[in-house]
């Protein structure tokens, strides 16, 4: 977890004195602190950070997306203090409990992405650049092989993170 003392002046104004808690969901290394009406992502810099907050940005009006606090590049981190939206997770209990409207309701909400024109996007996302990502994380140790499952890296998986991009790099 990020060392909380270490927030930007104009983050740690607006959210002390707070209650906040830990979001533990994910498998991202960023830190994120829910309050009651914000959300504060802490992550490292790096392309996908950066594209976050050009991404809400771009699609505020477009789609329900929390809308930007503050925003701040400091010591190597993204502090992305945003909006908190109303909702809960679709795998929560009460909606696993009611699949059907949960399946329902998750449709209309990828209706409504499929629905918003991308052509004027200010990110990209395709496979190409994700494996360049990728293969930049590799020679870059930013790789985190405890992440992977035990299989992956056998006689009968990949010899290594770069035998598995290579093999991506190949199929696509």
């Amino acid at each position: 977890m990020f060392d909380l003392n270490k927030l930007p002046d104009v983050i740690s104004d607006k959210i002390k004195d707070l209650n906040w808690a830990l979001d533990n969901e994910g498998m991202s290394d960023s830190t994120v602190l829910l309050f009651d009406d914000m959300v504060l992502k802490i992550e490292k810099t790096c392309r996908s950070s950066n594209n976050e907050r050009l991404l809400l940005e771009w699609l505020n009006g477009k789609l329900p997306v929390p809308k930007i606090i503050e925003a701040v590049t400091q010591y190597g981190y993204n502090f992305l203090l945003m909006t908190k939206l109303p909702g809960e997770m679709a795998c929560s209990d009460k909606n696993l409990k009611n699949i059907e409207n949960t399946i329902i309701t998750l449709a209309k909400g990828l209706k409504m992405l499929w629905g918003v024109n991308v052509d004027n996007c200010p990110c990209s996302n395709t496979v190409s650049e994700k494996l360049m990502q990728v293969k930049y994380d590799i020679d870059n140790n930013l790789v985190d092989i405890d992440n992977f499952d035990e299989e992956t890296f056998t006689t009968e998986g990949f010899t290594d993170v770069m035998d598995l991009n290579n093999n991506l790099m190949g199929a696509k």
